[in-house]
């Protein structure tokens, strides 16, 4: 269910971002003002003025756990670590490859090429038309390079946000033109209309627009308008949560902080089992220590099977051990969870599930607290049937590392 100026709220930010939360949408007002909205329950918290400029654009690396703000003019970025009782750090101006010093209006991070792109909505006078479009920019020199113009590409369109998703690999914009969502594909040039996303009634100037669970977040310029919440999987709008959270006239960025764990990070596939296939894992919650928010899931299992997680901060591969139809994917001091309550049945939906203590993993001499920066690899281990005798086997291991 996770990425500068200095922020004078900067030691409440990193409160709200060590708080449980499943994922959070941030929101930058360009009077300097910011929000966090905890998405499932509408819970808005407004957070302190920002000391040196506007914040025009955001975007978040999850994976490196830290954001990007840009703002000012001309534009200067800056990064902010989750967390950090330092509050952000301002990096420095962002200059174009052909030497132009712009007021950038919007940001996204590309997770599957690794690449920022920001957004140029309002060359200053002089520059030509065709400056007008998408930048990649190079955060280690801060030069900005044109990756789509619009006018070359014939796109008449008025862009102030921008989101990247990463499920299907296109960018999504707010067209202020065309009133409407567009899907930007880099690799074509194109950009397209999404169909049945027109804005709401009365909404005409959008400016912050972010991507998180294949909805398109929409941060309207006149905080009257609560955020538009576009569901890409059913090409229809959902409720949105209202957002009021401050007195300013203008909202000008948004950016999605996931906060999840990746079920990916499964590195052992289990063997088959009396089902016809391998028993799986995942882990679903929060990577931050402070969230006390994890729980492991064993699906594709045997019916009616009993079975308990097992743990260790070691990976390994022994085969069949025991006379296991199944393969133990964990290496070292391998825990295992069989207090009361933690003995499970896999049921009729041949699955089970535990919510886990991250201050009591079990080992062999005892149970120790999760640290951050520990990485703990967690397995399942049922109890299967062939031909009418018992036997066992292991699910697949997932690895979690914990920040």
């Amino acid at each position: 269910m996770k990425s500068t100026i200095s922020v004078a709220g900067s030691s409440l930010l990193a409160l709200l971002l060590s708080a449980p939360a499943s994922a959070q949408l941030y929101g930058g007002f360009s009077f300097g003002e910011s929000y966090l909205e905890e998405v499932e329950t509408g819970t808005v918290t407004p957070l302190l003025q920002f000391d040196l400029f506007e914040v025009f654009g955001a975007a978040a690396n999850d994976a490196e756990q830290f954001m990007w703000l840009v703002g000012g003019t001309p534009g200067r970025l800056s990064t902010w670590a989750y967390g950090s009782p330092n509050g952000p750090v301002d990096v420095g101006p962002i200059l174009t490859d052909t030497g132009g010093a712009y007021r950038w209006d919007g940001m996204a991070y590309d997770s599957l090429n690794d690449r920022l792109i920001l957004v140029l909505a309002f060359p200053p006078f002089g520059a030509p038309s065709t400056a007008r479009g998408l930048y990649e920019l190079d955060p280690n020199t801060l030069v900005a390079t044109q990756v789509l113009s619009y006018s070359t590409n014939g796109i008449s369109a008025s862009i102030s946000g921008l989101g990247f998703n990463r499920a299907d690999g296109l960018f999504y914009a707010p067209d202020d033109v065309g009133l409407q969502i567009l899907a930007i594909d880099l690799a074509t040039g194109t950009a397209t209309p999404v169909p049945g996303s027109a804005y709401v009634s009365g909404s005409a100037d959008v400016d912050g627009c972010t991507v998180g669970n294949n909805k398109v977040y929409l941060i309207d310029d006149d905080p009257a308008f609560p955020p538009q919440v576009f569901d890409l999987s059913t090409g229809t709008y959902v409720t949105p949560h209202g957002i009021n959270a401050s007195g300013a006239t203008s909202t000008s960025a948004a950016a999605w902080l996931p906060r999840s764990l990746d079920p990916g990070a499964v590195y052992c596939n289990g063997a088959i089992n009396s089902t016809g296939v391998g028993g799986e894992i995942e882990a679903d919650g929060s990577r931050f220590v402070g969230d006390h928010d994890m729980t492991l899931r064993a699906s594709s299992l045997p019916q009616n099977a009993f079975g308990f997680f097992i743990v260790s901060d070691t990976q390994g591969f022994t085969a069949n051990p025991g006379g296991s139809q199944g393969n133990l994917c964990l290496g070292g001091f391998i825990g295992r969870y069989v207090g009361p309550g933690q003995i499970l049945s896999s049921g009729s939906a041949g699955e089970f599930s535990l919510e886990i203590d991250l201050g009591a993993i079990p080992t062999p001499t005892g149970t120790v607290g999760v640290m951050p920066g520990d990485t703990w690899n967690f397995q399942a281990w049922h109890r299967d049937s062939v031909g009418g005798s018992a036997v066992s086997n292991f699910t697949g291991a997932v690895a979690v590392p914990f920040l």
